[in-house]
């Protein structure tokens, strides 16, 4: 029996494989982008909704801040800060807002409270080429 201490950086570190390859073997492409001042995971074909944008619906949108692609299990680019050449281009489906977030404050004793509440606008992308 492994003492307790083993046993969860034994789990610790099987959680830290990243998955290269997709449930058929098939090698996956990804990279590590820089929208609105988050990194994003990207991968072509994927969906991902990022902070408001000026561009219309159905127009091509480039994300030149990539900061790391990984093709497969064998070869992996970090940029310092980017890399270079390297472009995401996405397509924009559609502007929205998020769900409401509620936010409250009180103070005690003094018949204090106020309730507001924020909705976050958003465009959600699909990605549709990387070139790295």
């Amino acid at each position: 029996m492994l003492p307790c201490g083993v046993m969860i950086l034994a789990l610790h570190s099987a959680r830290l494989r990243f998955r290269a390859t997709d449930g058929q073997g098939h090698s996956i492409m990804y990279v590590i982008v820089e929208i609105g001042g988050t990194q994003e995971k990207a991968e072509k074909g994927q969906k991902l909704r990022i902070p408001l944008m000026p561009d219309e619906v159905g127009k091509t949108v480039t994300f030149p801040n990539v900061l790391m692609v990984v093709e497969g299990s064998d070869k992996m680019t970090i940029g310092a800060p980017y890399v270079s050449g390297a472009t995401v281009e996405a397509k924009v489906l559609s502007h929205g807002k998020s769900d409401k977030i509620r936010i409250g404050k009180a103070n005690r004793r003094k018949r204090y409270r106020r309730v507001i509440g924020h909705r976050q606008d958003y465009t959600e992308v699909e990605f549709t080429k990387i070139s790295a």
